[in-house]
C-alpha cells in the first residue's frame, strides 16, 4: 500500500503582466486518502477560488492577483498547503506588475560541485533582483579545491536541470 503523496502542478505560476488568473491543480498520487485542510497567501493580493476543487481539497484551483496599487516590478511570493497528513506544502508565484524593461530567467537553480571528486558541495535556488534583473549568489565555507558550477531553470519542474528549453549555463565547461 502506498502512502498518500501530495501534489502540485504546476510547482511554480509566472503571472506575466496581463495575466491575473492562472489553473493550479493539487492531487494525492499515492495511495491512502489525503486532504487539504487549509492553506495561507503570503499577501493579501493573492487569493484562490476554490470553486473546482472536492470535498477533500483537492482540484483545480484558481489562483487570482490583484495588483491594484502595487509598484512595477517582479515580486515573489508563496501559498502554503496544509494537510491531515504531516507536513505542509509551499507552491511559488512569479507576478510582474507593469512593463518590465528587466530580463528575468526565472528561479534559477545553482550547484556547486567539486570537479575531483563530482560530488555536489552546495546547492541553492534564487530568483533575479526585480530592479536589475542580476542573480546574485555566493558560496561560503569552501575548501581549496576545483569547483564546477551549474545555474538552470527547470520550467517542466521534473527535477531535472538543462532540459530542452530551460536556461544553462556551466563553468568551466
Amino acid at each position: 500500500t502506498l502512502p498518500p503523496v501530495f501534489s502540485s502542478s504546476p510547482s511554480l505560476l509566472s503571472f506575466n503582466a496581463s495575466t491575473n488568473s492562472l489553473q493550479l491543480d493539487l492531487a494525492n498520487v499515492g495511495g491512502g486518502s489525503l486532504a487539504v485542510t487549509g492553506f495561507s497567501a503570503s499577501t493579501s493580493w493573492i487569493r484562490l477560488d476554490e470553486s473546482a476543487v472536492s470535498d477533500a481539497g483537492l482540484g483545480s484551483y484558481a489562483v487570482l492577483v490583484d495588483r491594484s496599487g502595487l509598484a512595477d516590478g517582479t515580486y515573489v511570493e508563496t501559498i502554503t498547503f496544509t494537510t491531515d497528513q504531516p507536513g505542509s506544502y509551499t507552491v511559488n508565484l512569479l507576478v510582474q506588475v507593469g512593463a518590465s524593461s528587466v530580463a528575468n530567467a526565472g528561479v534559477q537553480q545553482i550547484f556547486l560541485v567539486d570537479a575531483a571528486s563530482d560530488t555536489l558541495v552546495q546547492s541553492m535556488s534564487l530568483s533575479a533582483d526585480p530592479v536589475t534583473g542580476a542573480y546574485s549568489y555566493s558560496f561560503a565555507d569552501l575548501e581549496p579545491g576545483t569547483y564546477q558550477l551549474t545555474a538552470s531553470s527547470d520550467r517542466d519542474h521534473d527535477s531535472q536541470i538543462c532540459d530542452s528549453g530551460e536556461a544553462c549555463g556551466r563553468y568551466p565547461q
